[in-house]
């Protein structure tokens, strides 16, 4: 079963975890996202498997690939754009959980050192709050989308001030 094909891969991935960082983050999220993908045809053909709680183990392992073994600033951005970017793809998150997600990634992305490469990815993760689809499971946290804008013109100001040439981060925001 798919179940048991996903179990083989979080045990592949969980004995890769110690050689090689950068690759146990990138499957890790690629299989996040593929068994989201099994989780909305599942529940849109009535069925009760749930993939979305293994979509959500192997984003946990990703974070802690992260954490663990990421250590270079332009391969921390690349991953916090990876993880922006399979959190806005996967949709069979219950609320609770994808909150918990969304706050680590504008965690990571707040700690990073470039204040620079900081304000971008603060503004990348404010689309993780406010989400466009018009479904059932649509996230929409204004409040905290305005926040990561905010601490993105804060840094931005900061970087500006430093750095006449960094003018561009106000128009990305």
């Amino acid at each position: 079963t798919c179940r048991k094909i996903f179990l083989f891969i979080q045990n592949l991935v969980a004995g890769l975890k110690n050689l090689n960082a950068e690759t146990c983050f990138i499957l890790s999220t690629e299989a996040a996202a593929a068994a989201d993908c099994c989780a909305r045809v599942v529940s849109s053909r009535g069925g009760t498997c749930d993939f979305s709680s293994v979509a959500y183990t192997f984003l946990s392992e990703a974070f802690l690939s992260y954490e663990s073994g990421i250590t270079d600033s332009k391969m921390q951005v690349s991953t916090i754009t990876t993880m922006i970017g399979t959190l806005l793809t996967c949709k069979s998150f219950n609320m609770s959980d994808y909150e918990t997600l969304i706050t680590k990634v504008t965690q990571y992305a707040a700690r990073l050192l470039k204040k620079n490469d900081q304000c971008k990815m603060v503004m990348l993760c404010s689309h993780l709050f406010y989400t466009y689809d018009d479904g059932e499971n649509s996230y929409k946290n204004s409040q905290r989308a305005l926040e990561c804008l905010q601490r993105s013109l804060k840094v931005a100001d900061m970087c500006v001030s430093s750095s006449p040439g960094d003018l561009q981060l106000f128009v990305d925001i």
